[in-house]
């Protein structure tokens, strides 16, 4: 699998207005043009491209929050839960021993502070949550190394 970019594809994000025209630097296709598209040899006009760049750079940027919701990481859980308002779940797991678990829910505010007591244990076999700072939650009880932690927030 490829590596995800680094950078979005920002695109005529800002509106500008021609100074000879005077037509915006984007603008929405009619819905004929959105069915159709360009046929060959017609004139491309700008602001139509200009749209259509904006607004699949808003939809990635979108989905991309929307993918950020999900962390995986080690029981270190190094920036597991940056987001604030947010419905909390976290599952983990002892690969080594998979008897070795841990499941609970919490609430992140806004608040700086995000404890341990913040979660409710809905059910647990050795692994615990241990010291949580503002975007990190460990789980201790085994060999971080061979915990995987996945942490899913929900806007709330």
């Amino acid at each position: 699998m490829a590596d995800k970019p680094t950078k979005y594809p920002r695109w005529a994000t800002t509106d500008v207005i021609d100074p000879v025209t005077g037509i915006n630097n984007a603008g929405e296709p009619t819905d004929e043009k959105k069915l159709n598209g360009y046929f060959p040899q017609e004139p491309v006009a700008r602001q139509w491209i200009n749209w259509l760049f904006r607004t699949i750079n808003q939809w990635i940027e979108y989905f991309d929050e929307r993918d950020g919701l999900v962390r995986t990481a080690n029981g270190n859980g190094v920036g597991l839960a940056p987001r604030e308002n947010t419905l909390v779940i976290l599952y983990a797991i002892d690969r080594t021993d998979p008897t070795h678990y841990i499941h609970a829910v919490g609430y992140k505010t806004t608040d700086v502070a995000f404890a341990a007591a913040d979660f409710v244990v809905i059910g647990n076999d050795t692994l615990t949550i241990g010291t949580v700072s503002e975007a990190n939650i460990p789980i201790s009880g085994g060999t971080a190394a061979n915990i995987i932690v996945q942490v899913t927030q929900g806007v709330l």
